[in-house]
Protein backbone atom coordinates (compact mmCIF):
# COMPACT_ATOMS: atom_id res chain seq x y z
CA UNK A 1 0.00 0.00 0.00
CA UNK A 2 1.23 3.19 -0.69
CA UNK A 3 2.21 5.94 1.81
CA UNK A 4 0.37 8.76 2.76
CA UNK A 5 3.82 11.34 2.39
CA UNK A 6 4.68 8.94 -1.23
CA UNK A 7 1.06 9.96 -1.99
CA UNK A 8 1.17 13.40 -1.53
CA UNK A 9 4.57 13.32 -3.40
CA UNK A 10 2.88 11.71 -6.44
CA UNK A 11 0.07 14.21 -6.77
CA UNK A 12 2.13 17.30 -5.92
CA UNK A 13 4.49 16.07 -9.18
CA UNK A 14 1.19 14.93 -11.18
CA UNK A 15 0.15 18.76 -11.04
CA UNK A 16 3.08 20.12 -13.03
CA UNK A 17 2.34 17.46 -15.99
CA UNK A 18 0.42 19.87 -18.03
CA UNK A 19 2.80 22.65 -17.99
CA UNK A 20 5.92 19.96 -18.89
CA UNK A 21 3.54 18.23 -21.61
CA UNK A 22 2.83 21.89 -22.66
CA UNK A 23 6.35 22.75 -22.74
CA UNK A 24 7.33 19.66 -24.99
CA UNK A 25 4.90 20.42 -27.79
CA UNK A 26 5.52 24.33 -27.60
CA UNK A 27 4.01 25.55 -31.17
CA UNK A 28 5.93 25.33 -34.38
CA UNK A 29 5.41 28.31 -36.50
CA UNK A 30 5.43 28.51 -40.00
CA UNK A 31 6.30 30.50 -42.39
CA UNK A 32 5.57 30.54 -46.03
CA UNK A 33 8.05 32.77 -48.29
CA UNK A 34 7.15 33.29 -52.02
CA UNK A 35 9.99 35.33 -54.10
CA UNK A 36 11.43 35.43 -57.33
CA UNK A 37 15.26 33.80 -56.21
CA UNK A 38 17.25 34.00 -53.53
CA UNK A 39 18.32 37.42 -52.36
CA UNK A 40 20.59 39.02 -49.68
CA UNK A 41 17.04 40.07 -47.68
CA UNK A 42 15.94 36.26 -47.09
CA UNK A 43 18.62 35.88 -44.87
CA UNK A 44 18.55 39.35 -43.14
CA UNK A 45 15.12 38.47 -42.40
CA UNK A 46 15.87 35.09 -41.14
CA UNK A 47 18.67 37.10 -38.74
CA UNK A 48 15.87 39.22 -37.46
CA UNK A 49 13.68 36.45 -36.56
CA UNK A 50 16.57 34.87 -35.02
CA UNK A 51 17.25 37.95 -32.40
CA UNK A 52 13.51 37.64 -31.64
CA UNK A 53 14.07 34.30 -30.52
CA UNK A 54 12.65 32.35 -34.25
CA UNK A 55 14.80 30.25 -34.60
CA UNK A 56 14.62 27.80 -38.13
CA UNK A 57 14.54 24.41 -37.47
CA UNK A 58 13.34 24.34 -34.03
CA UNK A 59 10.20 26.65 -33.36
CA UNK A 60 10.17 27.82 -36.66
CA UNK A 61 10.04 26.50 -40.10
CA UNK A 62 10.58 28.21 -43.13
CA UNK A 63 8.99 27.10 -46.39
CA UNK A 64 10.22 28.60 -49.46
CA UNK A 65 9.24 29.10 -52.56
CA UNK A 66 10.82 30.51 -55.31
CA UNK A 67 9.15 31.62 -59.15
CA UNK A 68 12.62 31.94 -61.10
CA UNK A 69 10.78 32.91 -63.95
CA UNK A 70 7.61 30.67 -63.50
CA UNK A 71 4.24 31.16 -62.04
CA UNK A 72 3.78 32.69 -58.64
CA UNK A 73 0.29 31.79 -59.05
CA UNK A 74 1.00 28.54 -57.85
CA UNK A 75 3.15 28.73 -55.35
CA UNK A 76 1.14 31.24 -53.84
CA UNK A 77 -1.94 28.19 -53.98
CA UNK A 78 0.44 26.00 -52.41
CA UNK A 79 1.95 27.90 -49.30
CA UNK A 80 -2.31 28.66 -48.45
CA UNK A 81 -3.15 25.08 -49.12
CA UNK A 82 -0.57 24.14 -46.66
CA UNK A 83 -2.24 26.92 -43.35
CA UNK A 84 1.01 28.62 -43.05
CA UNK A 85 0.44 31.15 -40.12
CA UNK A 86 2.11 33.73 -42.27
CA UNK A 87 3.60 34.20 -45.61
CA UNK A 88 6.46 36.79 -46.75
CA UNK A 89 5.56 38.21 -50.17
CA UNK A 90 8.80 39.66 -51.88
CA UNK A 91 7.90 42.45 -54.33
CA UNK A 92 4.71 43.24 -56.31
CA UNK A 93 3.98 40.07 -58.42
CA UNK A 94 3.98 37.57 -55.04
CA UNK A 95 1.85 39.72 -53.40
CA UNK A 96 -0.85 39.88 -56.01
CA UNK A 97 -0.67 35.86 -56.42
CA UNK A 98 -0.84 35.74 -52.61
CA UNK A 99 -3.01 38.50 -52.25
CA UNK A 100 -5.76 37.31 -54.39
CA UNK A 101 -5.42 33.59 -52.72
CA UNK A 102 -6.27 34.24 -49.42
CA UNK A 103 -7.89 37.19 -46.67
CA UNK A 104 -7.48 34.98 -43.45
CA UNK A 105 -3.29 34.42 -43.33
CA UNK A 106 -1.29 37.12 -42.28
CA UNK A 107 0.65 38.66 -45.14
CA UNK A 108 3.60 40.43 -44.69
CA UNK A 109 5.12 42.21 -47.97
CA UNK A 110 8.79 43.16 -48.95
CA UNK A 111 10.18 45.18 -51.92
CA UNK A 112 6.69 46.21 -53.27
CA UNK A 113 7.43 49.88 -54.60
CA UNK A 114 3.65 51.56 -53.76
CA UNK A 115 1.39 49.33 -52.42
CA UNK A 116 -1.66 51.51 -52.14
CA UNK A 117 -1.19 52.84 -56.03
CA UNK A 118 -0.70 49.05 -56.74
CA UNK A 119 -4.28 48.36 -55.07
CA UNK A 120 -2.79 46.09 -52.17
CA UNK A 121 -3.84 48.48 -49.33
CA UNK A 122 -5.70 51.14 -48.29
CA UNK A 123 -3.55 53.43 -46.97
CA UNK A 124 0.21 53.27 -45.21
CA UNK A 125 -1.47 54.81 -41.88
CA UNK A 126 -4.25 52.10 -41.88
CA UNK A 127 -3.44 49.07 -44.40
CA UNK A 128 -6.81 47.31 -43.67
CA UNK A 129 -7.50 43.76 -44.89
CA UNK A 130 -4.36 41.23 -43.83
CA UNK A 131 -1.78 43.32 -45.42
CA UNK A 132 1.19 44.55 -43.67
CA UNK A 133 4.90 45.42 -44.70
CA UNK A 134 7.19 48.13 -46.03
CA UNK A 135 6.73 50.34 -48.86
CA UNK A 136 9.43 51.01 -51.41
CA UNK A 137 7.98 54.16 -52.58
CA UNK A 138 9.22 53.93 -55.96
CA UNK A 139 6.98 56.36 -57.76
CA UNK A 140 8.01 59.10 -55.77
CA UNK A 141 12.22 57.47 -55.77
CA UNK A 142 11.67 57.11 -59.46
CA UNK A 143 10.86 61.03 -60.00
CA UNK A 144 13.71 61.97 -57.56
CA UNK A 145 15.75 59.51 -59.32
CA UNK A 146 14.98 61.43 -62.77
CA UNK A 147 15.67 64.93 -61.43
CA UNK A 148 18.84 64.07 -59.80
CA UNK A 149 20.16 62.59 -63.36
CA UNK A 150 19.07 65.67 -65.24
CA UNK A 151 21.58 68.09 -62.20
CA UNK A 152 24.42 65.44 -62.34
CA UNK A 153 23.78 64.93 -66.85
CA UNK A 154 22.55 68.43 -67.97
CA UNK A 155 23.31 67.75 -71.92
CA UNK A 156 21.75 63.68 -71.46
CA UNK A 157 18.43 64.07 -74.00
CA UNK A 158 17.81 60.20 -74.37
CA UNK A 159 16.83 57.38 -71.06
CA UNK A 160 16.01 53.63 -71.45
CA UNK A 161 13.86 52.45 -68.07
CA UNK A 162 13.84 48.42 -67.76
CA UNK A 163 10.26 47.40 -66.93
CA UNK A 164 7.85 44.18 -66.52
CA UNK A 165 4.76 44.47 -67.63
CA UNK A 166 3.42 41.37 -65.74
CA UNK A 167 4.62 43.77 -62.53
CA UNK A 168 1.30 45.69 -61.27
CA UNK A 169 3.69 48.27 -59.89
CA UNK A 170 4.92 48.72 -63.95
CA UNK A 171 2.28 51.00 -65.11
CA UNK A 172 2.02 53.48 -61.84
CA UNK A 173 6.20 53.61 -61.84
CA UNK A 174 6.07 54.12 -65.59
CA UNK A 175 3.54 56.95 -65.60
CA UNK A 176 5.35 58.81 -63.42
CA UNK A 177 8.83 58.25 -64.76
CA UNK A 178 7.85 59.10 -68.04
CA UNK A 179 5.88 62.69 -67.37
CA UNK A 180 8.86 63.70 -65.07
CA UNK A 181 11.51 62.75 -67.60
CA UNK A 182 9.11 64.63 -70.43
CA UNK A 183 9.28 67.50 -68.61
CA UNK A 184 12.66 67.74 -68.04
CA UNK A 185 13.58 66.90 -71.95
CA UNK A 186 14.30 63.72 -72.13
CA UNK A 187 13.75 60.86 -75.14
CA UNK A 188 12.22 58.23 -73.62
CA UNK A 189 11.85 54.63 -74.27
CA UNK A 190 11.52 51.53 -72.29
CA UNK A 191 12.04 47.89 -72.58
CA UNK A 192 10.28 44.40 -71.13
CA UNK A 193 12.64 41.98 -69.54
CA UNK A 194 10.39 39.63 -68.57
CA UNK A 195 13.16 37.72 -66.18
CA UNK A 196 16.64 37.93 -65.10
CA UNK A 197 17.48 35.24 -67.78
CA UNK A 198 15.40 36.74 -70.74
CA UNK A 199 16.08 38.27 -73.57
CA UNK A 200 15.33 42.25 -73.10
CA UNK A 201 13.38 43.55 -76.23
CA UNK A 202 12.11 46.99 -76.70
CA UNK A 203 8.02 47.50 -76.49
CA UNK A 204 7.30 51.13 -76.53
CA UNK A 205 8.74 54.45 -77.45
CA UNK A 206 8.23 57.99 -75.59
CA UNK A 207 9.13 61.33 -77.45
CA UNK A 208 9.06 64.62 -75.08
CA UNK A 209 5.69 65.99 -74.85
CA UNK A 210 3.58 62.65 -76.69
CA UNK A 211 2.21 60.04 -75.03
CA UNK A 212 3.49 56.14 -75.18
CA UNK A 213 1.93 53.91 -77.49
CA UNK A 214 2.51 50.39 -78.58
Amino acid sequence: MIRRREFITLLGGAATWPRAAHAQVAKIWRIGYLAESRRQVDEIFRQSLRKLGYIDGSNLTMIYRWAAGGSFEALADDLVAQNVDLIVAVGSPATRAVKERTTRIPIVIIGVGDPVAYGFVSSLAHPGGNITGMSMQLSEIGVKGIQYMKEILPTATRLVVLTNEKNPGSPSMLTSVVGAASTLGFETKYREVMSATSRVRSRRSCRTGSTCSS
